[in-house]
C-alpha cells in the first residue's frame, strides 16, 4: 500500500513539474547566437540560386535559394545577372524558401533578413516571398507584383515601390507590421479576385493595422478600394 502510494505521489509531483515547465516556456526569447544569420557577400550567394529562362527568353527567373551553410545570410541579395543573363524576375507562383531555421526550438524568435533585389527585377511572381521573415526589402525597380507575393510577412516595417504600377491580390494580407509604404505616381492596377460573398476585392493591405495615416492616405490616393482592418 505504502509503495503505491509512493508511486503516485512520484507521478503526481513529474506532472506538477511538466505542467509548471510548459507555463513558463510560453515566452518568446531572443533568437540564439547559433540560429543567428551572418553576413555573406554577394558573390558567395549566386551559386545557390535555382533559375530559369522567362518565357520571351529575355532574362532569368529566380525560382528558389539551395543554400546549405550551416547559417543563414543576414542579407539575401539577388543578382543583376547570372552568366551574363539579366535577372527580371524572382518567383513564379510558387511559395520559396529563402531561409532555414530549426523549427523545433520552440518559443524562440525566428531570425530575420534583409533582401537586395536589382533594378533589373521589374516582376515579384504570386507567393515568392509567403512567410517569410523579412525585415526589409529593396525594389526600387520592380513594376508588378503577383497575388500574395509578402503575405504574412509580419516582419516587414516599410517597403517602397517608386515604379509599380500592378498589385496583386492579397500581396500584403496581413503584414501588421507595416507602418510606411511609399508608392509611385503612376495609374496603379489593383488585381483583384473574386471573393466568397461573389464581390471581387483586391485586399492588398487587408489586416496591415499598423499603417500610418500618411501610408494609408498614399495607398487610397492610388486607386486602393479595400479595407485596411
Amino acid at each position: 500500500m505504502k509503495k503505491s502510494i509512493f508511486v503516485v505521489g512520484i507521478i503526481s509531483v513529474t506532472l506538477t513539474i511538466g505542467f509548471f515547465l510548459s507555463g513558463c516556456m510560453t515566452t518568446y526569447y531572443d533568437t540564439p547566437y547559433y540560429n543567428r544569420p551572418v553576413a555573406i557577400s554577394p558573390a558567395d550567394q549566386i551559386r545557390f540560386f535555382k533559375y530559369e529562362v522567362n518565357t520571351a527568353g529575355t532574362g532569368l527567373i529566380i525560382t528558389g535559394f539551395d543554400y546549405d551553410g550551416a547559417k543563414n545570410p543576414d542579407t539575401i541579395t539577388i543578382p543583376s545577372s547570372i552568366d551574363g543573363v539579366p535577372v527580371v524576375q524572382v518567383g513564379k507562383g510558387q511559395k520559396i524558401t529563402w531561409h532555414q531555421y530549426n523549427k523545433e526550438i520552440l518559443y524562440v524568435l525566428p531570425p530575420t533578413f534583409a533582401v537586395i533585389l536589382p533594378n533589373s527585377v521589374t516582376v515579384i511572381g504570386e507567393r515568392a516571398f509567403e512567410g517569410q521573415n523579412i525585415s526589409s526589402i529593396r525594389m526600387e525597380g520592380v513594376q508588378k507584383i503577383g497575388a500574395e507575393t509578402f503575405r504574412e510577412c509580419r516582419y516587414l516595417s516599410t517597403i517602397n515601390l517608386p515604379n509599380i504600377v500592378n498589385i496583386g491580390y492579397s500581396a500584403f494580407y496581413f503584414c501588421d507590421g507595416l507602418k510606411d509604404v511609399t508608392l509611385s505616381n503612376n495609374r496603379i492596377v489593383w488585381e483583384s479576385r473574386e471573393s466568397r460573398y461573389n464581390v471581387y476585392e483586391n485586399n492588398a493591405f487587408y489586416r496591415c493595422t499598423n499603417l500610418s495615416v500618411r501610408s494609408q492616405m498614399t495607398i487610397r490616393q492610388a486607386g486602393y478600394g479595400d479595407n485596411f482592418q
